[in-house]
């Protein structure tokens, strides 16, 4: 699994300039007095410095022992070559730092974005990730943008957030829709895009869609309820197939409810195939209605409309693959997942099932399911055009 980050690159360095005023006076001295470069700046790996240096102020005082020159003559010679062994002194400190860092550094090298290799429609409040290909050249890697894909009926904007390769191909389409009991939106783990946007696909990550009282998404104005959310993720389908990004091929991936409106795409022939983790199929089932969660989050969304809203009673076509999930102990009623399975078999719908061992709900499946989830979606990769 990869996970990408936001590369940066930060250096600095610091050259740091002792003053020279309080020692020069101590450095002329009578004969025999001793200069040294440490006087100057302290240890220092500038053996050559320390040498130039070194013969500089020896002819001085050689200078002065012959009486050619007076003290001030001196002083006035001082001054330059203890300048002079100042900056020696700092310039081989400086090429020896420099050889240290690019001997530990020589091989890496700062991945930058070439001009051009944005994509023209890439969005606001985005990412760019860079990574070195294996001739070492800087290349994007991944970019995630947050769009507006469309707005709904009541003016409310829907946004997506997308992750998609950077190999200037055209990719199939990925809806990840998030759940949230109709009334949030949960957030989706990274590793889902990831994974996705690994096996090739443009990824349209957290997938709005108008939530059902008592939240609303920024400037919606409706209630949300059924079927505001599904004529939503019917927005999404449809911008999604026509993206530029895109081959025109659409699947969906969701969790939960999210699940649920995979399902309706399926249905609806939206999309070419759809993975379900703990979706919920028929609202009206009894037994599932004695589950006060499950009861309070659908009579939520679908007052009065339970049927009309359940993706079972939309599934009449064996036009869209899906494949369903959920956990033995999952947090929604197992016979939703029962009647899931049972309604794709009685379509000779192309579907997988699973029902993984333990306890868990949504995107918790996807760890455990999602090297079969993407196979199942190459699947029908390239296949039969969709309507």
């Amino acid at each position: 699994m990869k996970i990408t980050s936001d590369p940066t690159a930060n250096g600095s360095s610091v050259t740091e300039n002792r003053p020279l005023e309080d020692n020069l006076e101590k450095r002329v001295k009578p004969r025999g007095s001793s200069i040294s470069p440490r006087s100057f700046l302290g240890k220092s790996l500038a053996v050559g410095a320390r040498t130039i240096g070194a013969g500089l102020l020896s002819s001085i005082r050689t200078a002065r022992a012959s009486g050619s020159l007076i003290p001030g003559d001196a002083a006035l010679l001082r001054f330059p070559a203890a300048l002079e062994l100042c900056r020696l002194t700092i310039h081989y400190g400086v090429i020896g730092a420099t050889v240290i860092i690019l001997t530990l550094f020589s091989s890496v090298q700062t991945a930058q974005a070439a001009v051009g290799d944005l994509d023209p429609t890439f969005g606001t409040g985005g990412m760019v990730t860079t990574d070195l290909n294996h001739t070492g050249k800087p290349i994007i890697t991944k970019q995630s943008a947050t769009e507006q894909y469309a707005t709904a009926d009541d003016g409310t904007p829907l946004h997506w957030q997308v992750v998609a390769p950077m190999d200037g191909q055209k990719h199939p389409a990925v809806l990840l829709l998030p759940g949230g009991g109709f009334k949030h939106l949960y957030s989706i783990p990274a590793a889902v895009s990831s994974d996705l946007r690994d096996a090739g696909y443009c990824v349209f990550n957290f997938t709005e869609y108008r939530l059902a009282p008592p939240n609303k998404l920024a400037g919606q104005v409706s209630d949300g309820r059924f079927p505001d959310q599904t004529n939503d993720v019917e927005l999404a389908a449809a911008k999604a197939k026509t993206d530029s990004r895109c081959n025109g091929e659409v699947f969906a991936v969701g969790g939960s409810a999210g699940a649920t409106h995979a399902a309706w795409l399926a249905g609806k022939s939206l999309v070419k195939a759809a993975v379900l983790m703990s979706p919920a199929m028929q609202f009206d089932d009894i037994v599932s209605l004695q589950n006060s969660n499950f009861r309070n989050d659908v009579i939520n969304y679908a007052p009065g409309n339970l049927a009309a809203a359940s993706p079972n009673n939309i599934l009449v076509t064996n036009e869209s693959a899906i494949f369903i999930t959920a956990f033995q102990h999952d947090s929604m009623p197992a016979p939703q997942y029962n009647l899931g399975v049972a309604k794709l078999a009685s379509l000779g719908t192309p579907n997988r099932s699973e029902l993984v061992s333990g306890q868990g709900h949504s995107w918790d499946l996807w760890p455990l399911i999602k090297d079969q989830a993407i196979k199942f979606l190459n699947t029908h990769r390239g296949s039969a055009e969709m309507p």
